[in-house]
Order: C-alpha cells, then sequence, then structure tokens
C-alpha cells in the first residue's frame, strides 16, 4: 500500500493503542512518515499540534541504553547514596539498589495532568460512557519510534517484549497516552532477522511501497527541484529499483490470530475510528479492514469481516445509536431475523448490567424496543431490565427514560398482561 493509506492506518492504531510495525525497501519514506505524523498530530480535545516523537535505532543501543544504569540509593527517599553523606531520614534507612531511567525516557507533565482530571471529572458529571472516557484519558500524547527493530542484537529485541505489550521496560513504565511504533525493512533480504512469533504478533503488520502520487504530494510540500519531480512523474518506474534477487528473498510477515490479537481488534473496533473520523464511511470501513487484516491476518479478517458485515451488538445500540431495524432489513430471512433477535436478547442481560445510565443511551434502547418488531422478545428485554433494577444491578435512570412518554406503553401493557396470565396459570 502506498504512504497516505498506510498513514491512516498507522493513525488507526494509534488511537487504539496497537503498536503498529512498518514494513518495506529501503528509501522509501517511512521514518519520515512517522515523524510527519508527530509533527502534525492535532489533539481534538485541546487543539494542540504536535506530539514528542522520540526515535531510537535499535542497531546501535545496547540493553543499557534502554533499561538505565544501576545505580545505589537509599530506599525511604529514593536519594542517591554519595559518599559521606548519611541518609535524609537517618539510621533505620539502608542502601537499595535500583536503575536510573535514560534521559530519552518521557515524563508526564503535572500540568497537563491536573489539566486532563479536571475535563475527565467534568466528562464523567455529564454521563461520558467508560469508552468515551478512556479514549479522553489515554489518547496519544508521545510516540516512541524504534526505528530498525529487527537490526538489533538479540538481547535488545528480547527487552522490546514486554516494551510494545505493556509498555513496561525493566523497572520503568511509560506514561499516559505514551505509543510506541516501530519499522524495519523486510527480513531476508536486508542485514536484519526475523523474531520468532512471540514477538511478531504483537503488532499490526503494515507493508508500504513506493508509489508515485504519493511521493508527489510529499514532494511538493518538500520543495523537491521541479527537473526531478518532472522526470519521475514521466518515469515513475524509476522511483523505486529493488533487484529481482531481493525482492524474491523479502520475507513478508502475515499475521495469524491469538486471543491476544483478538483484544487488538477489540480496541481497534472501540477507539480506531477516531482516527480517521474525518473520512468518509467507506474510507473508514476499508481502512479499519486494512487494521485487522494487519492484525490477525487476511483469512481471519475476511471472516470476521463477512461475520460482523451486517450483524450488530446489543452494545453498538446503546453506544453507537446502531438501528435493529436495519439490520433486520439486511437479513436474508424470517429465520435470520429471529437469530438476531434471539441473539441481542440473549447480550441485553450482560450489557445492562451494572452498566451505568447515560440518557442518550437511554433514548437509543427505547428507540430499539420499538424497531425491534417482535412484541414477544422486546418485552423479554424489558422485563430483564426491570429484573436487574429488582436485584439492585440496574440504575433507575434507564427505567426513567423507558417509562418516560407513550412510546412503549403498549409493551409494557403487554408485559403486564403476560405476568398476569402466568400468575392466574399458577
Amino acid at each position: 500500500m502506498n504512504l497516505q493509506t498506510a498513514r491512516k492506518m498507522i493513525e488507526v492504531c494509534l488511537w487504539s493503542d496497537v503498536v503498529p510495525e512498518i514494513q518495506g525497501h529501503k528509501g522509501i519514506g517511512k521514518t519520515d512518515l512517522i515523524r510527519l505524523i508527530a509533527k502534525e498530530w492535532v489533539d481534538p480535545f485541546t487543539n494542540k499540534v504536535g506530539i514528542p516523537n522520540t526515535p531510537l535505532y535499535l542497531a546501535t543501543q545496547e540493553v543499557t541504553d534502554l533499561i538505565g544504569m544501576p545505580i545505589k540509593v537509599w530506599e525511604k527517599s529514593g536519594t542517591p547514596v554519595v559518599a559521606g553523606i548519611e541518609s535524609p531520614d537517618g539510621v533505620n534507612d539502608r542502601i537499595v539498589m535500583t536503575w536510573a531511567e535514560p534521559g530519552w525516557w518521557p515524563r508526564e507533565d503535572p500540568e497537563v495532568l491536573e489539566q486532563d482530571t479536571i475535563m475527565y471529572e467534568k466528562m464523567k458529571a455529564k454521563g461520558a460512557s467508560e469508552d468515551e472516557l478512556w479514549l479522553f484519558w489515554n489518547r496519544p500524547k508521545y510516540t516512541l519510534f524504534l526505528d530498525e527493530a529487527k537490526r538489533a542484537q538479540r538481547d535488545v529485541i528480547q527487552a522490546m517484549y514486554p516494551l510494545v505489550l505493556s509498555k513496561k521496560l525493566h523497572m520503568n513504565e511509560l506514561p499516559r497516552g505514551a505509543r510506541i511504533i516501530t519499522a524495519d525493512n523486510f527480513a531476508g533480504s536486508y542485514d536484519v532477522r526475523e523474531p520468532d512469533e512471540a514477538f511478531m504478533s504483537r503488532f499490526c503488520h503494515i507493508e508500504v511501497e513506493a508509489e508515485i502520487k504519493a511521493w508527489h504530494s510529499w514532494a511538493n510540500e518538500n520543495n523537491i527541484h521541479p527537473k526531478v519531480m518532472s522526470f519521475l512523474s514521466s518515469n515513475p518506474t524509476f522511483l523505486n529499483s529493488v533487484p529481482k534477487d531481493l525482492e524474491a528473498a523479502s520475507v513478508k510477515y502475515n499475521p495469524l490470530p491469538d486471543p491476544r490479537s483478538w483484544d487488538m481488534v477489540n480496541r481497534v473496533e472501540k477507539f480506531g475510528h477516531y482516527g480517521i473520523r474525518n473520512a468518509s464511511s467507506d474510507v473508514q470501513h476499508n481502512i479499519i479492514n486494512q487494521v485487522i487484516a494487519g492484525i490477525v491476518g487476511l483469512a481471519a479478517a475476511t471472516a470476521y469481516g463477512s461475520y460482523t458485515y451486517n450483524t450488530i451488538t446489543f452494545k453498538d445500540v446503546l453506544e453507537k445509536g446502531a438501528s435493529i431495524k436495519e439490520a433486520l432489513e439486511a437479513c436474508e430471512n424470517d429465520i435470520e431475523k429471529n437469530k438476531l433477535r434471539e441473539k441481542m436478547l440473549v447480550e441485553s442481560t450482560s450489557v445492562m448490567k451494572n452498566r451505568k445510565f447515560n440518557e442518550k443511551e437511554g433514548e437509543y434502547l427505547k428507540q430499539f424496543l420499538l424497531d425491534l418488531g417482535q412484541k414477544d422478545r422486546a418485552t423479554a428485554i424489558l422485563q430483564t431490565i426491570f429484573m436487574l433494577k429488582n436485584n439492585g444491578e440496574c440504575e433507575q435512570g434507564w427505567i426513567n427514560t423507558l417509562m418516560k412518554g407513550k412510546e412503549i406503553a403498549h409493551l409494557i401493557d403487554y408485559l403486564l398482561k403476560q405476568n398476569n396470565s402466568h400468575i392466574s396459570e399458577s
């Protein structure tokens, strides 16, 4: 794919807190793309432009460059031990060994933390969902770019395992909002090695290639000489020539699904759309599908896409206002419609249990019950909600919203008649 598409995929990954691994041949602009993303990043909550980006060329790194150097400190205060100077906390203190973090290691700005805390509490008070709160609190604030990770020494690659998975490196942990990006040439055709499956399964794999249209846009923005631009526009085959033996030797990683990768897909589905929120729905759908394929592989992504294309969940209804009416119309027959209605009934219990009330979601729920098109299932979902309320597992706000107005009065009457009928029979 070209760099423009890759950029959209990377931004989806950053919002989803998934580590993108960009692969491609030499000199096509992988490193420049990461710099550009960080430079032009816009925080939608504060309108601040740009986030810090620290590049680490891993081929030249030693493990101590990453985890820091050992240092003796006084245990109680953490003050470094200096010869001839006693602990500031008295004789009951002791000397322990720790590690001084490397100078490039990021720290959170206390002023930003204070501002975000205030905004977080305001959002919470206004009824923001858990996902909305997570998105705000953990939004991208800093990028750590691991360049040429596959050229690194084996012990350096080993040190990367916990970093790319849990953002921890020995005794240090990256601050809130930190994101990791990696870029490499293809293994096999360059002086790089392919790490094992346990390492490679921690990424969304994005293959990029030189493409004249994308290069021309970059050239315009970077004041490339008109003669160079004109020549390559007329002779695009000269943009990036790769020897046939080099191309044949390239090892292009094909991801496979596992439980960890499906958790990454989960974050993409929840938060990834925010990274391409200004794109058309078709572009969003296409980019998200490509990101998922980069995580679980093409076969699993295709099967997943086919299954979910016309499938909605009960959470989709509450959080996105997804239309059950449209989903039912897309079903091929009545059997498929009944399966979908039953699926929504089954999901309703776990989704509604202890769910914090949100007025917008309450209105979505009411519309869903009206559009479900089958009284028995609609009233069964209503009964589930009422039972959760009686057990103290559902907030009163949901009941108040459903009871407000006359829209679903007929469903409540139907439910009461059913219950009275069962009581009479018994």
